[in-house]
Order: C-alpha cells, then structure tokens, then sequence
C-alpha cells in the first residue's frame, strides 16, 4: 500500500508540473518579427486572429497605416506566418495539457481508493451471528 501512496504522490506533483509547463508555454507570446506581433499563443487561438500577408506588392497593414516590407520580412510573413508560428507552441502545449490533467486524475483515484480500502478494512464487523431463525416456525 505504500506504493500506491508514493506513486500517487509522484504523479500528483508531475502532473502539476507538466500542467505548469504547458501553460507557460500557451502564454509565451509570438511574434513574426517585423511583420506582425503574434501574441500569446491561447489568446491568439482563442480570439480568433488570422495572419497578415502582405499584398503582390508586398505591402501590409501595421500599427493602422500601410508599409511596405523589405523582402526578408515578406518572406517571413509568407513563409512563416502567425498561424504556424501558434501552432508550434500550441500543440505542445496542449499535449502537456492532456497528459497532466490525465496523470492528476490518474493520481487522485489512486489516492481515493487507498483511502477506500483503509476506510473499509478498518470499519467494524457490522455482521450479527445470533439465531434469525422465526420464533413461530420453532413453536
């Protein structure tokens, strides 16, 4: 039994750490430097947001006027756009995510059927071994 309380113990706390990690990673923004400031990741998923490509002239719309690009940072923007950027750190994210929250709640139903099986191997015997024979059929 003490494994089990060990190995609960383990994946409680590494759960909290991959769930930490995960979220730290959502939070960290992106960017494509010179072209468009990301945000963070879970806010960029959850707004909504799309890419800036900029047009055949390679100009784009950024901090309310139009510019136009040098050609390193349109490629950058064709290239590599906000969209794959997120999703780069989204995905791992997400995954450290899923396996913390499984590993929690693999670690809490450990935990609540050691204290189960305690609670029951120390309850009393509720069994009574007097006669419940009817007194009637005796008769």
């Amino acid at each position: 039994m003490r494994r089990v309380h060990r190995l609960s113990g383990v994946l409680a706390w590494t759960a909290v750490g991959l769930l930490a990690l995960g979220a730290v990673i959502a939070l960290i923004p992106v960017r494509t430097p010179g072209v468009q400031d990301c945000g963070m990741p879970i806010d960029f998923l959850i707004g909504g947001d799309f890419d800036r490509l900029p047009d055949a002239a390679g100009r784009i719309e950024r901090d309310g006027r139009v510019v136009k690009l040098d050609p390193a940072a349109r490629e950058r923007a064709t290239e590599h756009p906000c969209s794959q950027r997120v999703e780069r750190r989204a995905i791992p994210a997400g995954i450290l995510v899923v396996v913390g929250s499984v590993m929690g709640l693999t670690a809490m139903t450990l935990a609540m059927v050691r204290a189960w099986r305690r609670a029951t191997s120390r309850a009393p015997d509720d069994t009574d071994d007097t006669d419940t024979t009817d007194k009637a059929e005796v008769a």
